[in-house]
């Protein structure tokens, strides 16, 4: 056997095991995917908020021929995120959250990505902020407040939020990187 068989002979069993770790990469990418994904799948669908006590809701300033109904808060939920991104879920105008505001979600956000739920009192200008709680269970109760929270699991939406992260991002491009090793791999050997 000459030099050159031994070279090219190492060559080739360098190539394959790198070919194999490769193969290792993208079972391992696969499944922390799946896993991070199966853990990001929960998402809040529905708010439902109720005020515990009703003298201490925020009223509008009552103008004489103006209805009573009007002085009636204006309740709106805001979602935050930890991207930044804030999402208003609508006003309920000049309504007593004494026997419960419900809010649906259109499209259910991840809970691992939820900071906070802030309840606002609408206003023409600036809303002003009631409280604010973090999605700690599926009920939290502060300043007079009570929120009932109901989530659900969707695949969807766990493979949605887990491509978001930085992690996942990572995962595909060593996913990516694994995939052009094999097939260049294939083609020279």
């Amino acid at each position: 056997m000459n030099s050159n068989d031994a070279t090219s002979s190492q060559g080739l069993m360098i190539w394959r095991i790198t070919t194999w770790v490769c193969y290792g990469i993208i079972v391992a990418a696969v499944l922390a995917s799946v896993l991070l994904a199966a853990v990001s799948s929960t998402g809040l669908s529905r708010i439902t908020v109720t005020a515990l006590n009703p003298a201490a809701e925020p009223r509008d300033p009552q103008i004489p021929l103006m209805d009573a109904n009007d002085v009636l808060p204006d309740y709106e939920i805001a979602v935050i995120q930890t991207s930044g991104r804030t999402t208003k879920l609508g006003a309920k105008p000049n309504t007593s959250a004494v026997d419960g505001l419900v809010w649906t979600l259109n499209e259910p956000v991840s809970t691992a990505s939820i900071v906070g739920i802030r309840l606002l009192d609408q206003d023409q200008f600036v809303s002003d902020v009631v409280t604010e709680v973090q999605l700690t269970g599926p009920r939290v109760v502060s300043h007079d407040y009570q929120f009932d929270f109901e989530t659900q699991r969707t695949l969807s939406l766990g493979i949605r939020s887990f491509f978001e992260t930085p992690l996942g991002a990572a995962i595909v491009v060593g996913f990516l990187i694994a995939v052009i090793w094999i097939f260049c791999a294939a083609y020279w050997l």
